[in-house]
């Protein structure tokens, strides 16, 4: 165990918004209950956590943004941003016995810095998408080209997109960087990204650590059901399958074209009483076309809200087609809510087929509208999933068990 003298310094994108995001800011804070000194700098700050302040502010952040439109008309994006440079000043910087690294890719932190980083602080980096080690994607899905140089790029609009395909250079540029970097940890959260990473050109000279994502499991939990629906305005005969995501048609990876098909296919019987619950920023949207009733509840910003949305919920429903770790998984688990969703990525890690889930083949509509039909109809099944789903995050993925594995 690491004494209490220790200080580490974090920097996200956020503090406490969007799914990497929350996972710094739960280490950040459990960290910290842990007795060390635990400090962040983003560029989004959602709390009033005293120990998050920006990385860049006033004319600093200013020219960060001048330069961030310039570098993206070029297609190179995160090359150059003047605040991260100064960043080897700030007096949390200097404090820092070690300094860890999340999500840098949106457009506020130079990776160029990061071997001047290194020469001064020993680097730990939590990879929670591919993009450290791609020429710009944060997930390749079938694409394997990341792991020859990214040349010729078949997919430039994936996120976050490029104008022009600048892809080989941008690769090579990551590789180069990252041989400069002589003391830095990379922690991969799930099976599949560990593997990944020891197979990537750019990163597989580093040691790497499977450390799964944890979550507060004493906010995370079961309410009771009724009472749950009835804040929500929801029917308490209602057959709920929870979606969560920021658009149910336009974010192609999160697979809600896949969920509204297997909905459709889904009996008269089960469609009749079926409530589709949507959360996410853009779900108030209404341009989806969608098979049964609607409750669109938009972005919710505080953990208790959402766990009562997972409780008043029979079963989550995620067809990612890509994925690390999902957080929502973990929630949703975590109150009781059994989760169907596609074999992709680190999903494994989390869902056991037919113990406290369902697994369906990767795009397989019909698979998934079975494995929906089939949670909905057996209330015995489903009950032993709930029980089962909340056993499997309280042994495997609590914020206690993730910090003590990261100090």
């Amino acid at each position: 165990m690491i004494s209490g003298n220790l200080s580490v310094l974090h920097i996200s994108t956020a503090d406490n918004r969007g799914g990497a995001a929350r996972v710094a800011y739960r280490i950040h804070t459990g960290l910290r209950s842990a007795g060390v000194q635990s400090r962040m700098l983003v560029t989004s700050k959602i709390t009033s956590d005293p120990d998050v302040d920006y990385i860049s502010k006033g004319t600093l952040k200013l020219a960060d943004r001048v330069c961030g439109r310039i570098l993206n008309h070029f297609s190179l994006p995160n090359v150059f941003y003047p605040s991260s440079y100064t960043l080897l000043r700030h007096p949390w910087f200097k404090d820092a016995d070690i300094i860890h690294m999340y999500n840098i890719h949106g457009s506020y932190f130079s990776y160029t810095t990061l071997p001047l980083v290194n020469r001064r602080k020993p680097v730990v980096w939590t990879l929670l998408d591919m993009w450290l080690m791609t020429g710009h994607c944060s997930y390749s899905f079938e694409c394997e080209k990341w792991k020859n140089g990214c040349d010729k790029c078949p997919s430039i609009e994936e996120y976050p997109p490029l104008k022009k395909d600048r892809n080989l250079f941008l690769w090579r540029l990551k590789r180069r960087i990252s041989g400069k970097m002589k003391n830095m940890t990379v922690i991969a959260p799930s099976r599949w990204l560990k593997q990944v990473t020891e197979e990537s050109p750019v990163l597989n000279s580093h040691p790497v650590h499977q450390i799964p994502n944890g979550i507060d499991i004493t906010t995370f939990r079961q309410y009771e059901m009724l009472e749950a629906r009835q804040s929500f305005g929801i029917d308490k005969n209602a057959l709920v399958v929870l979606f969560v995501a920021e658009h149910i048609d336009k974010e192609e990876r999160k697979g809600g074209k896949y969920l509204v098909d297997a909905l459709s296919m889904l009996d008269d019987t089960i469609r009749k009483r079926l409530v589709l619950l949507m959360i996410g920023e853009h779900s108030s949207d209404k341009n989806a076309s969608l098979p049964c009733e609607t409750v669109r509840v938009g972005y919710i910003h505080e953990d208790e809200a959402m766990a009562r949305l997972y409780s008043a919920s029979d079963i989550m429903v995620l067809p990612t087609l890509s994925d690390n770790l999902p957080n929502t998984i973990m929630e949703s688990m975590a109150c009781g809510t059994p989760v169907a969703a596609f074999n992709a990525g680190g999903v494994s890690d989390i869902i056991t087929h037919m113990n406290n889930g369902y697994l369906a083949n990767l795009k397989d509509t019909l698979d998934l509208s079975d494995g929906i039909k089939l949670l909905l109809s057996d209330a015995k099944l489903l009950s032993q999933m709930s029980k089962n789903s909340r056993e499997t995050i309280e042994q495997k993925f609590s914020i206690s068990s993730e910090v003590k594995q990261i100090m």
